[in-house]
């Protein structure tokens, strides 16, 4: 829903003097892997990104907001996360998505990546989409259909279902 990646390379050369790079230079998942920066400018950035004032300020994907409030107008859609609070995020959502009925979204934080599988089990999910590769394998093995939302960093083969925006998205849930 958020381009949280878009907002952290923006940090990064902003705020902490790096580099002007794109997503496509993020070719894996583990930002160390992948970037020419120094290791504690990656782990500043992403603690930053995380912070209220980055939150708040980082752009939706496109559609997503439209495609959101329809879900919303027919039932509560499910935000989890892999962050250990949900404020920040669950304030970015509720101005993106302040025209939903009331009650209609829910975010919950899962606290880790690994623990996203375990609590979607529990909360019944059938479906989620999911732009890391290593969770979507995860969320297979608990009986969880992954839906990779396409980035550059999960662009290897694998064999899941791939969506590359959300109108991909709504049109999966037939809702054109």
């Amino acid at each position: 829903v958020a381009n949280t990646m878009a907002t952290f390379l923006d940090i990064v050369a902003r705020d902490l003097g790096g580099p002007r790079l794109s997503l496509e230079d993020i070719t894996a998942y583990s930002l160390k892997e992948c970037l020419p920066i120094p290791e504690h400018i990656v782990d500043l950035g992403v603690a930053l990104v995380q912070e209220r004032e980055h939150t708040l300020r980082t752009p939706p994907f496109p559609g997503a907001k439209e495609v959101l409030l329809r879900l919303a107008a027919a039932g509560p859609v499910l935000f989890v996360t892999a962050r250990e609070e949900t404020g920040p995020l669950r304030e970015w959502l509720t101005n993106l998505l302040h025209e939903a009925p009331e009650g209609s979204i829910e975010v919950t934080a899962a606290g880790s990546a690994k623990a996203k599988p375990r609590l979607l089990g529990e909360l019944g999910v059938k479906y989620f989409v999911e732009d890391r590769l290593d969770t979507c394998c995860a969320l297979f093995d608990a009986g969880i259909v992954p839906i990779v939302f396409e980035q550059p960093w999960n662009l290897r083969p694998h064999p899941f279902p791939r969506v590359a925006h959300w109108k991909d998205i709504a049109r999966l849930l037939d809702l054109d």
